[in-house]
């Protein structure tokens, strides 16, 4: 499975979080608190790590989404909820364009942090960095503790499932085919050197009409550790009404 297991059946609603590059779904779950009375909150359990780090890493982002497809086909009696950032906001891209090509079903929402637009071109590229530049990098983007910086050899151990999923990431190009029907919620940090003004703006051209909303958040490529709260309050707000349906 890679669905995290079901913790409210009796929801309409399934809100699915999808992590970053080198992450694991798990992180997630201090989350799940603010949303469990509304909707069945679950990760994904991507390949290379956590439970699933016997796996084979796909090639691809869109053969990780195949690999989910049929899980989500259970969900189809639901409204379906993604909130995926940077590598996890593609792969919510990816399984939110399946949705609607494979069964013309858009998802109830789809929640991208963090996460250039597909068919924008990365500012640069990570995967020829050493062990140590590449944690340096991480440490500059604040996706590490500074004391880390003398420890290096505590990270390790995930450099190699971080940089498959970089190299993923960097690869990734999805053509505008049909823009999506599903409604789209773009957050990311204002400081976040990954990330230019471009790269959010180009998330226009991926939606039909004005179905789209964008919300700045002060800090760097892992604002939504610096400021989760704002982040689930305002997932929160946006999904009132699939609490109250």
């Amino acid at each position: 499975m890679y669905l995290s297991p079901v913790r409210n059946n009796r929801a309409d609603s399934v809100i699915l979080f999808i992590p970053h590059a080198g992450s694991c779904g798990e992180a997630y779950m201090p989350w799940f608190r603010y949303f469990s009375q509304h909707a069945d909150c679950r990760y994904l359990q991507l390949p290379a790590r956590g439970a699933r780090r016997e796996d084979v890493m796909p090639d691809s982002i869109q053969s990780m989404a195949d690999l989910i497809m049929p899980e989500l086909e259970n969900l189809m009696g639901k409204k379906i909820v993604f909130f995926g950032h940077s590598m996890g906001g593609l792969i919510a891209f990816e399984l939110a364009c399946k949705m609607e090509s494979y069964w013309d079903k858009p998802a109830h929402a789809l929640f991208i942090s963090g996460c250039r637009a597909p068919d924008e071109p990365i500012i640069r590229s990570l995967t020829g960095l050493g062990d140590k530049q590449l944690i340096r990098e991480l440490a500059g983007m604040g996706g590490t503790e500074t004391f880390l910086l003398e420890q290096p050899e505590l990270l390790y151990p995930f450099l190699a499932t971080l940089r498959q999923d970089i190299c993923l990431c960097e690869k990734y190009v999805s053509p505008i085919s049909e823009p999506l029907r599903t409604p789209i919620h773009i957050l990311w940090g204002t400081e976040d050197d990954l990330i230019t003004q471009k790269m959010i703006d180009g998330w226009r051209r991926f939606s039909s009409g004005e179905n789209i909303a964008f919300y700045p958040h002060k800090g760097d490529h892992f604002y939504h550790h610096q400021q989760s709260e704002n982040v689930m309050r305002l997932i929160c707000e946006v999904l009132t009404p699939v609490g109250n349906n």
